[in-house]
């Protein structure tokens, strides 16, 4: 018996097929993912991607997390604006990271997250904070 044929019958084995049996008879890959614990999260739960947001708000994530920026006066925290706006953290951040190359947010390290300001909203702490540095 060759190696190959060693890990197809544990992973059968796993999965409570025999040999020859197909996934509609044994039960779909889908229901033993569940059975493992290993369900998918509801679309509405998981990170959307940058053409999802394109077509369900026609705005890219640059002008979407300014707008959720600018809606909630100037200030937001970043986690707030990843929950907002279902894109992944990651995203985010790197979105945040160019807004913030070009001037158009600033953001501010407080504890352990990060709170993002329009330049206009930037509190007089932060402000004299920097001009000394």
């Amino acid at each position: 018996m060759s190696a190959i044929d060693r890990l197809l019958r544990r992973v059968a084995a796993r999965f409570g097929r025999r040999g020859g049996e197909s996934e509609r008879e044994s039960g779909s890959v889908e229901s033993a993912r569940e059975a493992d614990g290993l369900r998918s999260p509801p679309a509405d739960e998981r990170p959307r991607s940058r053409a999802e947001l394109m077509l369900e708000e026609g705005a890219t994530p640059a002008e979407c997390l300014l707008a959720h920026v600018e809606r909630n006066g100037g200030q937001i925290h970043q986690k707030t604006l990843v929950e907002a706006t279902r894109l992944s953290p990651s995203m985010v951040s790197r979105t945040l990271s160019e807004l913030e190359r070009d001037g158009a947010v600033v953001r501010y390290r407080l504890g352990r997250e990060n709170v993002v300001y329009l330049p206009e909203a930037e509190p007089e702490a932060y402000e004299r904070a920097n001009r000394r540095r």
